[in-house]
Parts: structure tokens; sequence; C-alpha cells
């Protein structure tokens, strides 16, 4: 199985002269395939990115932009809920 999450945003944090415009970016993309009935492994990327377009008047601990991206492995273990 192939599945892949891709979003947008864009907008503002703040009101009137105080605005300050952002763009963030996400994505996550898995490729899994099936070992058994009701087993599969998997391996995923995903990929994040945001910014303001200005770094004043944010909260101290939020950075003004940010882009960070990785992998994952795993295993998926599944059963029926309902008979």
């Amino acid at each position: 199985m192939f599945r892949t999450f891709p979003s947008y945003a864009r907008g503002t944090a703040g009101i009137g002269a105080e605005a300050n415009p952002y763009d963030s970016l996400s994505s996550t993309t898995r490729l899994e395939f099936g070992l058994a009935r009701r087993v599969a492994v998997y391996v995923e990327h995903f990929y994040y990115r945001y910014a303001f377009a200005h770094n004043t008047d944010l909260p101290p601990m939020v950075a003004g932009a940010l882009n960070r991206n990785g992998a994952r492995v795993g295993l998926t273990l599944w059963t029926p809920v309902i008979r």
C-alpha cells in the first residue's frame, strides 16, 4: 500500500498592524508491505516546515522558522474489531 498526506497552510498570527504572516508545509509518505494476513512492515518519510515573515512579536519559545524531516520504519498489526 502507498499513502501520502500533503498539507499546506498560509495565514497570519496576530491582529491588525501586529499581524505576522506565516506559511507551513507538511507531508508524510508511507510504503507498506504485507508480510502475512494481519502483519505488515512499513517505511515512512516525513517533512515539516513553517516560517513567519517577521521574528518580532513571537513568544520567546517559538522559532521564526523551522525545517525538519526524517524517516521511520515500523511494524503494523491489525485485527477485526467486530465480527
